[in-house]
């Protein structure tokens, strides 16, 4: 037996026990969502509910819809399908999950009775003594309740936190203190939105470290209180002449780890390393086929002290340490998955998958960490997701990738699941590629002899001129300086950006 909280009536359990009893539709949906949510964020390799054995690939997204993980081949088909292509596609990462609460919705339930199988739910009782209800009508009234009892519950401290906001600015619900300037702390305005939320805009008056405290109810909520390093809007308008030039023979690209070592890919067949004052610190690898070896590093990554090189001779990427001892590596000749004809640039995201430019191919090659071929974006062919020669690639803050397509004289983009975005500019030639973190992107141009700023919009706001078919480009995590491998010069210049 068991009594219900309203009217205190008793029910007996019925044959097969509580397991019988209709579910909590509400509570069934949101374990539904957990478990999709889960899979998008544990980095583990998901097959594709649609293929056979996931023989065409591993999933890449995820449809609200149709509750499906779907790889590259039958995301294509989802897209192209008229009755399908409004089906909402997300992506198999943090922000692909976040989404999913705002786009997917409760399944149909239909009525259990005989011969109403086909029927959809419209009324809502939960015993004989209650009175009928529309589900709608219903769902409303828990809303309003809800909500009231967010209402009574909230205090004038509540507080929810979104940081970032354009050109450096923090948007934030809370408090910021200055590491430096005195401790100096800076509040914000409190808007109530009337729906248990509150927003406090702010923006801190200066540069440097801040820590962001955020309290419900006088308490820290987790991972508060929060360091934040604030960046001041870069002026690219101020590069003219080059602040620092370092000797190096044919340099091809160019890479600076967060120490402010600078990695440059020579023509030497090897990696020169240079300290902060441009002094040779070390020399990783030589000309071969072996371990460790190089034919022409063209495209160089470094996350953390992990270095990877896009080994382009030998068809390959290889993966060392910082300091050059051999880690790994992947590739060989060819055309197919996994196989490259002279590839360029390599570039690595938050979640540990590479994409590799391959020039003679044509295509786009996504791997995960171990070398694991995961999605190619091919360029052949004619339309918008086509391009010729890729060669510089590049992240920009919302994940998607920018291709500069060298023998097509633009910039492509595509989502991270292959999906083409959209393209901009029309540099002459363009090589290296470089995006900050408020999306400007800087790309050299090798037949064009200069580099480029555009802004986040893809309008050209600014050049560079008097390089000498420059090649690689890249940003000093630290203060934004740009670095140029200035290839026909054999010079690497750096510039730094005035803000």
């Amino acid at each position: 037996m068991f009594q219900c909280p309203i009217c205190e009536q008793n029910t007996s359990i019925p044959v097969g026990g509580a397991s019988v009893l209709p579910q909590n539709l509400h509570l069934e949906f949101e374990v539904e969502v957990a478990g999709y949510m889960t899979k998008m964020t544990s980095n583990s390799e998901v097959c594709c509910d649609e293929c056979v054995d996931g023989r065409n690939g591993l999933a890449v997204v995820f449809c609200c819809m149709c509750r499906q993980f779907l790889c590259k081949h039958c995301c294509d088909h989802h897209s192209s399908s008229r009755k399908l292509s409004k089906h909402k596609i997300v992506g198999l990462d943090q922000e692909g999950a976040r989404q999913l609460h705002t786009t997917m919705k409760p399944r149909d339930h239909y009525c259990s009775q005989p011969n109403h199988e086909d029927n959809k739910l419209n009324f809502y009782f939960t015993h004989k003594s209650h009175s009928v209800k529309e589900i709608s009508t219903v769902a409303k009234t828990h809303q309003m309740e809800m909500t009231g009892a967010l209402e009574d519950a909230k205090e004038e401290n509540f507080t929810i936190v979104r940081v970032g906001g354009p050109h450096g600015g923090v948007e934030v619900k809370g408090e910021m203190r200055s590491k430096t300037h005195n401790g100096a702390v800076v509040y914000g305005e409190v808007e109530d939105h009337r729906d248990g939320t509150y927003t406090i805009t702010l923006t801190p008056q200066t540069a440097g470290p801040h820590q962001l405290l955020i309290t419900m109810d006088g308490q820290h909520v987790q991972n508060s209180p929060n360091d934040l390093d604030v960046r001041p809007k870069r002026d690219y308008h101020t590069l003219c002449n080059a602040q620092q030039v370092i000797q190096c023979k044919a340099p091809r690209c160019v890479a600076i780890h967060d120490n402010g070592d600078i990695y440059v890919g020579s023509g030497d067949n090897c990696i020169y390393v240079f300290d902060l004052t441009g002094q040779l610190k070390n020399t990783i690898g030589c000309s071969g086929r072996g371990d460790g070896q190089f034919s022409s590093p063209y495209g160089i990554t470094i996350k953390g002290d992990v270095l990877y090189v896009a080994d382009s001779g030998n068809h390959r990427v290889q993966k060392l340490t910082s300091s050059g001892k051999f880690l790994h590596k992947f590739g060989q000749q060819g055309s197919g998955q996994g196989q490259f004809i002279f590839l360029v640039a390599v570039i690595i995201d938050s979640n540990n998958k590479l994409i590799v430019s391959d020039y003679n191919n044509h295509g786009i090659q996504i791997f995960n960490e171990n070398g694991g071929w995961l999605l190619t974006i091919d360029g052949n062919g004619s339309g918008d997701h086509s391009f010729q020669s890729p060669f510089g690639l590049a992240f920009d803050p919302q994940g998607n990738i920018h291709v500069a397509a060298h023998g097509s004289n633009t910039i492509k983009v595509f989502s991270k699941e292959g999906v083409y975005v959209r393209m901009y500019g029309d540099p002459n030639g363009p090589i290296g590629l470089a995006i900050d973190d408020e999306g400007y992107s800087l790309v050299s141009e090798y037949r064009g002899h200069c580099l480029s700023i555009y802004d986040p919009e893809g309008n050209k706001i600014h050049t560079v001129g008097n390089l000498k078919n420059p090649h690689g480009t890249a940003l000093d995590p630290r203060d934004g300086s740009v670095f140029i491998a200035n290839y026909g010069a054999n010079t690497v210049l750096k510039y730094c950006v005035h803000i």
